[in-house]
């Protein structure tokens, strides 16, 4: 059974005696946004939290698992039999499209999500347009 991030973070704090303050240093995070995502939603709209990579990827290291077995826990992402896993094995060229991306810094990889971002809101103007 899938778990929240909120509850793994809630868990792995009480299992290692930190504070909401301590585990947010840890993560380079604000305490009030690790208290966000505990509790799962934004009191000043109550819709549900929703990380990025880049906080994601500073829970994992503070938690020292693999951001990868994270995403797993809170089943963003399937195990070692995800498709999109064996569609990277099959073309070696978005394997090393990945590798780079997993190197380079915070500050690039942000970019590059929003150029995704950018590309995919582009799609999707198009298809509505095309409607």
């Amino acid at each position: 059974m899938k778990k929240t991030l909120g509850e793994i973070i809630k868990n792995y704090r009480l299992t290692h005696k930190l504070s909401l303050r301590d585990f947010a240093q840890k993560c380079d995070v604000s305490h009030a946004y690790i208290d966000k995502l505990e509790k799962g939603i934004d009191p000043r709209n109550g819709k549900p939290v929703e990380p990025t990579l880049l906080v994601i990827e500073k829970i994992s290291k503070a938690m020292d698992k693999k951001t990868e077995n994270l995403l797993e826990e809170i089943g963003f992402i399937e195990g070692e039999r995800s498709d999109a896993k064996k569609d990277i094995i099959n073309d070696p060229e978005l394997g090393l499209w990945f590798k780079d991306i997993k190197e380079a810094s915070p500050e690039k990889r942000e970019e590059l999500k929003r150029f995704w971002e950018f590309i995919m809101q582009n799609e999707k103007t198009k298809q509505n347009k095309d409607k």
